[in-house]
């Protein structure tokens, strides 16, 4: 999803640069500037009435692709406001070239992607923590309103004081021909993709850190405002020759050769993708032309930035079935990043390092049953042994299944009967002796093991990946060898939850990860209403709460107090012989009261689950920064 969402702004950053381009080299400069002006302000008239308003049809259409359906959503929401401050960056530097004695223009692209790291870094760890989503939005509108003014008054200077670029800046360079134009997209192109390939191989191949994706447009950002900081970038030639090292440690990494820690395997991938941007991004900053062919230039940059992301975040999901595009986009990174002299040589053992590193990938470890790839992650499904099959999402287990012994179809993992799951599903199976199950995540199926004849189990499942996954028998039996009745919804679990009727489940499970993501939508006090709408009194939600990351039970607590809930937490350490079967898990239940969990409270694994003072996320404020664990 972060990566639709990041091809959608390149997009619309090079329909802003195309404006820029246009407007600028088909009118004078006033007409340029009464223009853009007006640009600006119809996008503040359209922005002001409804700040950053979700549309109406923001749930997403069943038969829609859900690629399409964002950008669609995206476009409505922000789509205007950006375009327009998306054209002012090479408006602006257009405009300054145009002023005798004016700041090098160049500098102001450095500028702009400081702007954008800044305000990159600033969200997480200060807007979000401490404004809800309508302070967000007003906020932001009062920026908007602010940059309208700013830029019409920069207009008003430069229309008055502005002069034709033949004049201001008198060179006898000739029109770029096709070549380096060629240039300019492929060196902008190959870092907008090696920055996508970067950030899935860490969340899929490394860990799925919370906000991980920061990082690595972090040290994207920061190598072109090093590139065009000054008039001759910064040490491209270095970065070039120590990015060969690096690709062959990257390579080295994925055959397992080295199994470095993951703070090192991250340091690792952040510091290729930052010498690799060092070295193309000071190439095309080297390479730049005068000022009287700025904005084709920045023209082109964009369209560079937009295809790689587009090859990278649209294409290679559907190409690949296993995340190829980082070693592919990191291989030719090196070629186009080294020299053309005797030291192309040296990229001989890299780019054969990386060759072997794709193949070994797309064959897949061994014991590998099937690896399939969706909008939603990459999913793994293997055989350590012949008789015990592992589920992966990314590097998470979501569900193992063993096909042997006493614990042939029984449900392991996190959802083994002697854990907490187990220890909920012996307390309500004692009161009815038909149950009415409904579960928000799929995975392996396993909770499906717990049916009897006569209950009935109700699945939402937004990954229709994941539904095949659990429903082939090569892989896990769950769901075929249940003796309770199956449904199974394809659909966002809170949107299923919000059209199921009043007390349909005696028991409903809350465990919709993507590897240890957080759906934060799931977890928010709106959300937990109308989970609890959906149980029938004396029922209880099990939330699943086990996270390598996150510290999610005061998350959970707050929300069900915020409601009048009660919440216990149980935790798990599977014994011994569960060792290769089962995998450590907390749980916190919620119910209307305590009597509901009264069965559970007398064991020893449980205790109150505690809030610790936290503030509850809602659908208008949530804090992931500050659920990170210590």
């Amino acid at each position: 999803m972060w990566t639709t969402a990041l091809v959608f702004f390149q997009s619309v950053l090079l329909c802003g640069y195309a404006w820029a381009h246009v407007t600028s080299t088909r009118l004078q400069l006033r007409r340029h500037v009464v223009a853009q002006v007006a640009l600006i302000v119809i996008a503040l008239v359209v922005l002001l009435p409804t700040p950053l308003a979700v549309p109406s049809f923001a749930r997403p259409p069943e038969t829609a692709p859900t690629a399409l359906w964002l950008i669609l959503v995206l476009t409505t929401i922000v789509g205007l406001p950006f375009f327009a401050l998306s054209s002012a960056s090479p408006t602006t530097q257009r405009w300054f070239a145009a002023l005798p004695g004016g700041v090098q223009p160049y500098r102001l692209f450095a500028a702009s992607n400081l702007g954008s790291l800044i305000g990159l870094v600033a969200y997480p760890t200060l807007v979000e923590p401490n404004m809800d989503l309508p302070d967000q939005a007003r906020w932001w509108s009062i920026g908007f309103a602010l940059f309208v003014v700013l830029a019409a008054a920069s207009g008003v200077v430069v229309a008055r004081k502005g002069r034709p670029l033949d004049v201001v800046h008198e060179t006898d360079e000739v029109r770029p021909t096709s070549r380096p134009r060629i240039s300019w997209i492929v060196l902008a192109g190959i870092p907008a993709a090696l920055l996508l390939g970067v950030t899935t191989d860490m969340s899929t191949d490394i860990a799925a850190v919370p906000l991980l994706w920061v990082g690595p447009l972090v040290v994207y950002l920061a190598t072109l405002i090093l590139a065009y900081a000054r008039a001759t970038p910064i040490a491209p030639r270095a970065a070039a020759l120590a990015l060969i090292p690096l690709a062959i440690a990257v390579a080295l990494r994925r055959l397992g050769v080295i199994t470095p820690p993951i703070g090192v395997s991250i340091a690792l991938l952040l510091a290729t993708l930052g010498a690799a941007g060092l070295a193309l991004h000071g190439r095309l900053a080297a390479d730049r032309p005068s000022p009287r062919h700025l904005t084709g230039y920045t023209l082109l940059v964009a369209l560079g930035g937009t295809l790689g992301g587009i090859a990278a975040g649209i294409v290679a999901p559907v190409a690949f079935p296993v995340p190829l595009e980082g070693l592919l986009t990191l291989a030719a990174a090196v070629v186009l990043a080294t020299p053309r002299d005797w030291r192309r040589v040296l990229t001989v053992p890299a780019a054969a390092a990386l060759g072997l590193a794709v193949v070994v990938t797309v064959v897949g470890p061994p014991g590998t049953i099937r690896v399939d790839r969706s909008f939603y992650g990459v999913y793994r499904v293997a055989a350590p042994t012949p008789e015990l099959h592992v589920l992966y999402s990314g590097t998470t287990i979501h569900g193992r299944e063993t096909f042997l012994g006493s614990y042939a179809g029984e449900p392991l993992s996190y959802y083994h009967r002697a854990g907490p799951l187990g220890d909920v599903f012996a307390s309500l199976q004692q009161e009815h002796p038909t149950m009415r199950v409904g579960a928000v995540g799929l995975g392996a199926g396993a909770i499906a093991a717990y049916g009897r004849p006569g209950d009935s189990y109700a699945f939402f499942e937004i990954d229709p990946t994941v539904v095949s996954i659990a429903r082939d028998p090569a892989s896990f039996t769950f769901l075929a060898d249940s003796a309770a009745s199956i449904g199974i919804s394809v659909e966002d679990g809170r949107l299923g939850l919000e059209s199921t009727p009043d007390g349909a489940f005696d028991l409903l499970v809350l465990d919709a990860f993507s590897s240890d993501a957080v759906p934060v939508h799931l977890l928010t006090v709106e959300s937990m209403a109308t989970a609890m709408r959906t149980v029938a009194p004396g029922g209880v939600i099990a939330v699943h709460i086990s996270n390598r990351f996150l510290d999610l039970e005061p998350i959970v607590a707050a929300a069900a107090h915020a409601n009048g809930f009660v919440s216990i937490l149980g935790s798990d350490f599977p014994a011994a012989e569960l060792t290769d079967l089962a995998d450590p898990s907390q749980w916190v239940i919620v119910g209307r009261r305590y009597s509901d969990l009264a069965d559970l409270v007398t064991g020893d694994r449980w205790r109150t689950a505690h809030a610790d003072g936290r503030r509850p996320w809602t659908d208008r404020y949530s804090d992931l920064i500050g659920a990170i664990r210590d």
